[in-house]
């Protein structure tokens, strides 16, 4: 029982060293990896060189994949770069395994002292997260340790050793075994670090040892597999491509695994060291064979997984809760939802007025559903950040996750500006009310002006363009102006007594009204992303711009 105990107690001390490690190099690294993303994956073997990097730092391969999934549903991916970057994940796994197979296991505590230490100095926050770093490498290592010491009584148990040894001799088993394991546990690394110890302490030979290596690498797909359930189908390709790879993999290397144990005992080195080398030649031979095929690949799985209808509008289409352990993924995520919600927005903003004016039903009816389905995205990434904010991020994340929830507030705030824009549509169909020549012509003015707020507005977020923002934050005291200007023109109207004025007068001022306020709230999405950006003017100054207006108007 002694025995369970330490094996089961050395991997969750490994498995919570992996977790800190991973969160700490996440830190560390920030956000720099949206920034590098085109220039390394202009081809295939850049693409490899990201995916090496990005698992590492992020210490598991699924979470790999689900970037991946993140970038292609925004389009800043297509299926076949992705390709390369799997088969480099592939390979950055196995360097953190390259790691795990070296003798630091007796520096453990000394790692552990050491990260404590730096994790909680809070004067320097980038010594904290480097202190983190090493204190997760430390437990992973003293996890290690206990789970090597706790088998050595297995030595002399020879049913154990025995049924060890017999899956040299039923290698398939020792796949299936190993599979299952690494899917249970969710770590490829722990499987294989679990096997180095039994390799250390003489339990588990070579030639049974390379049958679990392969399990492992099909097994940690798993998670990517489960994480793509009820997404787009864009998810279920990369993780498809994912498995393909690996198990095509496995059933190229899986007739030589005589040659491969023959190799490593030529080779030389530890049990340890051959264990993690053969895990890196598998890898790294996957990338060898299958990058000069990735657009057959990338064929492959588009026949496998068809275009389906697209779920709802109101279903979010890029947050996936899975995401919220990796926060660098979870918040571009969150801004692809963000952009995506803006552009329903700018097609109901194109629409909302005629569907007011032409008195169509049907048209009303229809907007009022795209408007509800912005309400319900609204509030799903409402949700999504607020359960980020309680995950561990650095400052530049926190700040992003405050700048979204800002955003998203806006956009569904003008949502609910259309709603009401929509009730005075009813309100005209039912009492069949027209407006005056002149005041129809000041609604289509001023929507224009909204329509191109809106367009620069949304082209700011999803571009970056600092400029069409800065338009929109500048124009915000002439559209001001503009509907007092409307409103003043509309009481001269009824003063000369024209009837569709008076008819419609409370609607028309209402709906001059809420069209500014539109743009209102478009100069505060705008006004967000300069301040992100570092570009945003003196508000002060914005201020005086508009008193200079008004006085010059009056």
């Amino acid at each position: 029982m002694l025995i369970f105990f330490g094996i089961v107690g050395g991997l969750a001390i490994f498995l919570y060293g992996m977790q800190i490690a991973s969160e700490s190099l996440q830190l560390v690294a920030g956000s720099r990896f949206k920034k590098v993303l085109k220039f390394l994956t202009k081809n295939q073997f850049m693409g490899v060189a990201f995916g090496c990097i990005v698992t590492f730092l992020l210490q598991s391969s699924s979470a790999t994949t689900v970037l991946l999934v993140s970038f292609v549903s925004a389009s800043l991916m297509n299926l076949t770069q992705t390709l390369g970057v799997i088969l480099g994940a592939n390979i950055g796994t196995t360097l953190t395994v390259q790691l795990i197979s070296l003798k630091f296991s007796d520096y453990a505590l000394l790692l552990i002292a050491l990260g404590f230490l730096l994790r909680f100095m809070k004067k320097n926050p980038h010594f904290k997260e480097i202190g983190g770093v090493i204190l997760g490498f430390g437990f992973i290592f003293y996890g290690m340790k206990i789970m090597s010491d706790s088998m050595v009584p297995l030595r002399t148990v020879p049913t154990f050793t025995h049924m060890l040894t017999s899956l040299g001799q039923r290698p398939v088993l020792g796949t299936i075994l190993a599979t299952l394991f690494t899917a249970i546990i969710q770590s490829s690394a722990a499987t294989l670090g679990l096997a180095i110890s039994l390799s250390t302490q003489g339990l588990l030979p070579l030639k049974a040892a390379i049958p679990i290596i392969f399990g492992s690498n099909i097994g940690t797909c798993a998670t990517a597999l489960l994480s793509s359930i009820g997404v787009s189908q864009e998810a279920k390709k990369v993780a498809i491509a994912h498995t393909l790879f690996k198990i095509m993999g496995v059933i190229i290397f899986f007739p030589f695994i005589g040659q491969l144990t023959a190799l490593m005992q030529y080779m030389g080195g530890d049990m340890g060291r051959q264990i993690a080398n053969i895990h890196t030649i598998f890898n790294v031979g996957l990338a060898v064979i299958f990058i000069p095929f990735t657009s057959q690949m990338a064929k492959l799985v588009h026949w496998l997984v068809p275009e389906k209808k697209e779920e709802g509008i109101g279903v979010p289409r890029y947050i996936t809760p899975k995401a919220l352990d990796t926060p660098m993924i979870a918040i571009e995520q969150a801004n692809q939802e963000v952009i995506r919600i803006g552009r329903l927005i700018q097609k109901m903003t194109k629409e909302v007025l005629d569907a007011v004016l032409s008195k169509n039903r049907i048209k009303l009816a229809e907007l009022q559903g795209l408007e509800a389905a912005i309400d319900r995205l609204a509030q799903a990434l409402t949700n999504y950040l607020s359960d980020l904010s309680q995950k561990t991020i650095d400052e530049h994340t926190a700040q992003k996750v405050i700048n979204l929830l800002f955003i998203n507030n806006d956009l569904e705030h003008i949502g609910d500006l259309y709603e009401k824009m929509l009730t005075k549509g009813y309100k005209i169909l039912k009492d069949d009310l027209n407006f005056s020549n002149e005041g129809l012509e000041e609604l289509r003015e001023m929507h224009k002006t909204v329509i191109e707020m809106i367009d620069l507005t949304i082209d700011a977020l999803e571009y970056g363009d600092w400029e069409k923002a800065r338009t929109v934050t500048l124009e915000q005291p002439y559209i001001i102006m503009d509907e007092w200007r409307y409103r003043k023109t509309h009481i001269l109207r009824l003063q000369q007594g024209i009837q569709d004025s008076r008819a419609t007068s409370n609607i028309h001022l209402d709906l001059i009204n809420i069209m500014q306020k539109v743009c209102e709230h478009s100069r505060n999405i705008c006004q967000v992303l300069l301040y992100e950006a570092g570009q945003l003017y003196d508000l002060f100054n914005i201020f005086e711009d508009a008193e200079t207006v008004e006085s010059k108007d009056a």
